[in-house]
């Protein structure tokens, strides 16, 4: 009896060599490792995208951490709270009485310099910038719903600044920008809209959230009128110049003399 396997008559055994079975384990193998490592190039190719994009992820983890669930919720708070606060802090050079006369709109000096303009003017002007930088935190998911307290004290101070800055923005609404009639208008009408619209938030506040956290939204955003205001006035003024056939007269006797007088002493 023959000692080696038995062949097909190819004179090859029809069992695998320790050879050939170890030429199997490789192949084995390496097809495995190759299944592997091609598993592993789409976890390495997201791993390179998420490097690349530093920026999103810096804004998703900001967005988390504010409260914000949709995905532009934080960029329209950022671009219109943005707006609000950075006009706010541009006119708090107003605060300096010794700067004021320089900073307002020609000839209203005049008018605000008498006590009772003058009063309600700072008022105005403390008031707003104040109420308008502050006004930003209570729009933030995270305080409204993990700070409650600060939420409501923040508030209220809100609401105290912006309802007594706006009825003191009206007065002085008499003499602003000339004090033409349909300035005159445009100012009460705005201090109005913005007064009662806080009145109703706050009404809301402790009935209805939903309701409140809309009529809030509304006061703001009557309030940032005077930054479309400035935007307004900086294409009104060229196109009327352009024109050149409106006339208004805005400026007395007196209003002329003075500010010629002003400009003569800086002389």
């Amino acid at each position: 009896m023959s000692s080696y396997p038995p062949n097909n008559g190819t004179g090859r055994p029809n069992s695998l060599a320790a050879r050939d079975l170890f030429n199997l384990h490789s192949l084995d193998g390496g097809s495995h490792k190759g299944l592997q490592a091609n598993a592993e190039i789409p976890s390495l190719l997201r791993l390179g995208a998420g490097r690349r994009q530093p920026l999103a992820s810096f804004y998703r983890s900001l967005s988390w951490i504010l409260g914000f669930r949709d995905k532009y919720s934080l960029l329209n708070c950022f671009i219109c709270g943005g707006a609000l606060v950075g006009f706010c802090l541009a006119r708090s050079m107003t605060m300096n009485p010794g700067r004021i006369a320089d900073l307002l709109v020609p000839g209203e000096w005049f008018w605000f310099r008498q006590p009772l303009y003058k009063v309600n003017l700072f008022i105005h002007i403390y008031l707003t910038t104040i109420g308008g930088i502050f006004a930003l935190i209570q729009f933030f998911p995270t305080i409204r719903t993990k700070k409650i307290v600060i939420h409501r004290l923040n508030g209220y101070g809100v609401l105290f600044c912006l309802i007594v800055g706006n009825i003191s923005g009206a007065i002085i609404g008499r003499r602003s920008f000339g004090g033409e009639l349909t300035v005159q208008s445009a100012y009460y009408i705005l201090g109005i809209m913005v007064v009662f619209a806080a009145l109703l938030g706050g009404y809301y506040a402790r009935k209805d959230t939903r309701r409140h956290r809309k009529w809030m939204l509304r006061m703001v955003a009557y309030f940032a009128a005077a930054i479309t205001e400035r935007l307004v006035q900086l294409s009104a003024r060229q196109i009327i110049t352009d024109i050149g056939t409106y006339y208004t007269v805005c400026w007395i006797y007196s209003q002329i003399a003075t500010k010629l007088m002003s400009a003569a002493m800086e002389v």
